[in-house]
């Protein structure tokens, strides 16, 4: 029998194509020696001396009796020799069992898991994957993850069929125990040759850190992947968080919801394993209602099709998609378009398996109502989405998710807008209720809301509010005291309303209805509803300076109480939003340029508490700055600033945080010229010399040498010079102008001994250095950028 084979780029290496056979490469002159056909696999014939000689041509395939035991037994990593004409050659043998590939599929089917679940358990799914397959050596391309209300799947594109052999070495005894004076084994080599399995001949001595031992290298065969992802899956599955988990029946499984199925493929053969009493298979479960029956996934890249033809869109993106043109088609149906809402799509795009839109109507008269109202009524309750005219006014129609298309939407239509117009009348009649009350009338009421159990009342919280308000408001915005203070004052009132408590995601938007109607100054209701920006990330801070000061103050007062509760922020827990106040704090001060020394106004804050709770642990002023300090390293680097940019400035303090971002993007600049490996090592020389020694006064009756003199002339210039030059913003000049005594300062340490023995000269000398070191400390602490130098 005569095959073909195909030559890779390596001179001697042959690749054997597909359903061929392990092949004995040999020359035509010579009686051929056969094999008996193996799987698909590599050939690799590796030259031990010489060249290769042997055309193509000359190469012919052969079968025979020998079997793939007795091949590798007998031949694996040997020399062999080939005879010809041209002499012989040497090679080593050496066979390696395809990498074929296969796709992945699991599918968990459950009942009815909650929307907000779904996208954590599939991150959850994919990461457990990645982590295992790479722990298995097992090779693959891309993860994909998908998910409906009632199954969790994931595919895995390309996984190896089987792991790579593994060599290693493993290391015995050492040389001085295993081999005798004469260099006989003894029984410590021999008992480790036993207990790897080979003989005490193949044992070797390596050199190691730690000295000679006795070695011996062994290949391990690569197991298949479908015998090990039967025993992975099962974790994969029950190492899935959920915020809250369930049993149910007679299992002691836990999971989200009750698991009624599981399909594990690779490519197409079942992983068989079990799950408590549930047995893998091959089949998936169509829509609840519209295919309530089974169908088998006959490969993995069938399944999503399968899915769709069980009328289940199993890709949650398609399914947004979906929902997104159709409810864009169907608003403008009806004369408008759809009010974008990013977070209800996701939500909802994990309500359905299979979305058809349902569009509705309400009274126009519910439109007297804040527009925000009937967009809270409709999305937090309902999950409808809203519909708009062209100028943003909202119109009197709805658009429902359903999931199934039955066959009338009439009847879901008249449903959905029968309970649409039960809770927009409950809306309506808390806002009148609400209405009747001033919200000077409500403050009190806050005395019975707790804020935290350590910092008291919401009431208690709203007099620091104020406090620390016009205190900034003093200081930043002089201007407008009086409206800080009031709306300082009235700023968490609306939270004893009705209104706010049917849907707490309207607080501070109601407090502004209600304070425009009880006739309050216009900038006093906005910035009632600003004092919550920015909310999240990315949102817009406060658009006035009122609103931007209630804002830095209430947000100032949940850090700073936290901390001394001593329950600041840990891991994942962060019930009170103390990284989002903190992040909005910096964000108010810097993007409404406020020149504020922020270690200042926490001192501020905690002296306020302390009066309240009494003794706070030390070191609490510091835990604060360093956690505004981490804070606003991540806001500048997620900006594309440099982290050791960002910590050199940051080493000179919290003060002013726009100067000190000005002071960043000047630095960032000046590291990119040639004089900036000057001003890095002439301050790291300053600050290795001073140490801990502080600035004091200098007396020139002390110094001995001229350079002394022209060194404090030199200090004296730059305490003037760099104040005046960060005051103008005149960064990337002050340091050019420090870079540029580089030359000044070599001639000070080559005259000058600073540690010299006489106490008072050397404490003379080293305040002087102190005193330079403070000045390059006003920009940057250069120490920080050793690195970069």
């Amino acid at each position: 029998m005569r095959s073909t084979l195909t030559r890779s780029p390596c001179l001697t290496r042959y690749c054997l194509p597909p359903d061929s056979m392990i092949a004995y490469i040999f020359p035509s002159c010579r009686h051929p020696m056969g094999l008996k056909p193996l799987a698909p696999g590599i050939l690799r014939l590796s030259i031990i001396s010489g060249w290769w000689l042997f055309s193509q041509a000359a190469l012919q395939l052969s079968t025979g009796k020998l079997s793939r035991g007795f091949l590798g037994a007998c031949f694996q990593d040997k020399p062999l020799c080939l005879h010809s004409g041209h002499g012989t050659k040497k090679f080593i043998f050496r066979y390696e069992r395809s990498k074929a590939l296969a796709d992945l599929l699991l599918e968990v089917g459950t009942e009815e898991i909650p929307a907000s679940y779904i996208h954590p358990a599939l991150e959850s799914l994919a990461q457990s994957a990645q982590t295992s397959l790479k722990s298995l050596r097992l090779s693959h391309k891309r993860v994909h993850t998908w998910g409906t209300p009632r199954r969790l799947a994931l595919m895995v594109e390309e996984v190896s069929e089987s792991q790579p052999d593994l060599d290693q070495e493993v290391l015995g005894p050492p040389e001085r125990v295993a081999l005798d004076s004469n260099g006989k084994p003894t029984k410590a080599a021999l008992g480790f040759a036993r207990s790897q399995g080979v003989s005490v001949e193949e044992l070797k001595v390596v050199e190691t850190p730690r000295g000679r031992y006795v070695a011996v290298r062994k290949r391990q065969r690569g197991g298949l992947a479908k015998d090990l992802l039967a025993q992975e899956l099962p974790r994969w599955i029950t190492q899935i968080p959920f915020p809250k988990s369930m049993r149910w029946g007679e299992s002691s499984l836990r999971f989200a919801r009750p698991i009624h199925w599981i399909l594990a493929l690779l490519d197409r053969e079942v992983i068989p394993f079990r799950l408590e009493s549930l047995q893998s298979g091959c089949t998936t479960r169509g829509h609840r209602f519209m295919s309530p029956g089974e169908a088998t996934v006959n490969h993995p890249r069938e399944y999503l099709d399968v899915c769709r033809t069980l009328h289940v869109i199993a890709d949650p993106r398609e399914r947004a998609e979906m929902i997104q043109q159709e409810a864009a088609q169907a608003a403008s149906s009806l004369g408008g378009r759809l009010l974008e809402d990013q977070q209800l799509l996701k939500t909802v795009a994990n309500l359905v398996e299979y979305p058809v839109v349902v569009a509705g109507a309400f009274q126009e008269e519910f439109l007297q109502l804040p527009r925000e109202v009937l967009i809270t009524a409709m999305r937090e309750h309902q999950k409808f989405f809203s519909v708009q005219d062209g100028s943003g006014n909202l119109l009197p129609f709805f658009l429902n998710i359903a999931n199934l298309r039955p066959s009338s939407l009439e009847t879901i239509r008249k449903g959905n807008e029968r309970v649409l117009r039960a809770r927009l009348s409950d809306a309506r009649f808390f806002f009148q209720e609400d209405a009747k009350h001033s919200l000077q009338e409500r403050i009190e009421k806050l005395s019975g809301i707790i804020f935290h159990a350590k910092l008291g009342t919401m009431m208690e919280k709203v007099e620091r509010i104020r406090t620390l308000a016009v205190g900034l408001a003093l200081e930043l915005e002089p201007g407008c005291v009086p409206q800080v203070e009031r709306a300082a004052l009235l700023c968490k009132a609306d939270l004893t309303t009705e209104m706010v408590g049917e849907f707490p995601a309207l607080q501070g938007i109601m407090g502004m209805y209600y304070a425009l109607l009880q006739g309050e100054a216009k900038e006093v209701a906005e910035a009632i509803r600003e004092h919550y920006l920015p909310a999240f990330a990315g949102d817009r801070i406060p658009s006035g300076p009122v609103g931007a000061m209630v804002a830095l103050a209430d947000k100032l007062d949940t850090v700073v109480g936290c901390f001394a509760a001593g329950e600041p922020p840990s891991g994942a827990g962060d019930p009170l939003g103390v990284r989002r106040a903190a992040l909005g704090a910096l964000r108010i001060l810097l993007e409404r340029s406020y020149a504020l020394d922020l270690g200042s106004v926490v001192d501020r804050a905690l002296g306020l508490l302390r009066a309240q709770m009494g003794k706070i642990s030390e070191g609490t002023s510091e835990e604060i700055l360093d956690f505004f300090k981490v804070r606003l390293e991540n806001l500048w680097v997620s900006q594309g600033h440099d982290m050791a940019a960002i910590q050199a400035v940051l080493g000179a303090g919290l003060k002013n945080l726009p100067e000190a971002l000005k002071r960043l993007e000047a630095l960032e600049e000046f590291m990119g010229e040639d004089g900036f490996s000057d001003l890095a090592l002439s301050f790291k020389r300053v600050l290795n010399i001073v140490g801990d020694h502080s600035p004091g006064e200098v007396d020139p009756s002390l110094f001995r040498q001229a350079e002394e003199k022209d060194l404090l002339e030199l200090v004296s210039w730059l305490e003037t010079r760099i104040p005046q030059q960060t005051t103008e913003a005149k960064h990337l000049e002050a340091l050019h102008d420090l870079a540029a005594q580089r030359r000044r300062l070599d001639l000070f340490f080559d005259a000058v001994l600073v540690n010299d023995p006489d106490p008072a000269v050397r404490a003379n000398r080293l305040s002087m250095l102190a005193r330079l070191a403070r000045v390059f400390l006003r920009l940057a602490d250069f120490s920080k950028l050793s690195g970069k130098a």
